[in-house]
């Protein structure tokens, strides 16, 4: 899982990151809901918002290789759940 791959980076002496840019579709209707799910993005190992593109958000990750747009969809999901969306 991506929390594994980024404790292993962070111990190794030379950090193993390869910094991309990675957009992935905003599903969730404006307001509370997506707002939360923004925010908590950036809790996420190794990704964080950088902006909101229309109905899309870019993303920054340290490596595309931890998925952040799987991680966003999944994020996505689960406060769609917890908002009754």
């Amino acid at each position: 899982p991506a929390s594994r791959s980024m404790a292993g980076r962070a111990i190794r002496a030379t950090p193993d990151i390869d910094p991309a840019v990675v957009r992935a579709p905003l599903r969730l209707p404006p307001g509370h809901g997506r707002e939360t799910a923004l925010l908590l993005m950036n809790l996420m190992p190794g990704s964080m918002v950088q902006r909101v593109l229309g109905e899309e958000v870019e993303l920054h990750t340290l490596s595309a290789e931890l998925a952040p747009a799987e991680q966003w969809e999944v994020l996505q999901r689960r406060v769609a759940a917890a908002f009754g969306l």
